[in-house]
């Protein structure tokens, strides 16, 4: 088994859920700072969602044209920069459309993720490493404030 392929897997999907985790509550702060009411808060946070349709729609051919680790790379640089246009970009319309990439690459990199760890691992470790791959996400996706308890 490649353990650092299995590791940079992992560290993709802890960036997943950090982004997703962090950028939602952050971004709904910041709109309802900026005077915007729920309905508008709520189509913003509604964007990474239709992201998610389309990622999924789109992982497939993306990964056979391009290759999986280049999409996987791809795509957590195309995260990262969103993220970052997020902070710099005060625009309640550019913001819909980089929510809505955001959630595209990210599930992106979690599809991807997900079907990398089942090819790695060997049979008689499968199920840990599949549920250290699963916790991860889920500690790293956490926004609740009971889970930083």
């Amino acid at each position: 088994m490649r353990w650092a392929t299995y590791f940079a897997v992992l560290a993709s999907v802890l960036s997943v859920g950090l982004a997703l985790g962090v950028s939602m509550p952050l971004v709904s702060l910041r709109l309802e700072g900026w005077g915007y009411g729920s309905f508008a808060i709520g189509v913003m946070a509604a964007m990474p969602a239709f992201g998610v349709l389309l990622g999924a729609k789109l992982s497939s051919r993306m990964a056979a044209w391009l290759g999986t680790a280049n999409l996987m790379r791809l795509c957590l640089w195309a995260g990262a920069v969103s993220i970052g246009l997020l902070a710099i970009l005060p625009s309640y319309p550019v913001w819909l459309v980089l929510r809505l990439m955001i959630g595209v690459v990210l599930t992106l990199v979690f599809i991807l993720g997900e079907s990398w760890i089942n090819q790695l691992v060997v049979e008689q470790w499968r199920g840990r490493l599949v549920a250290l791959y699963g916790c991860s996400y889920g500690l790293s996706n956490c926004r609740a404030p009971c889970c930083w308890a």
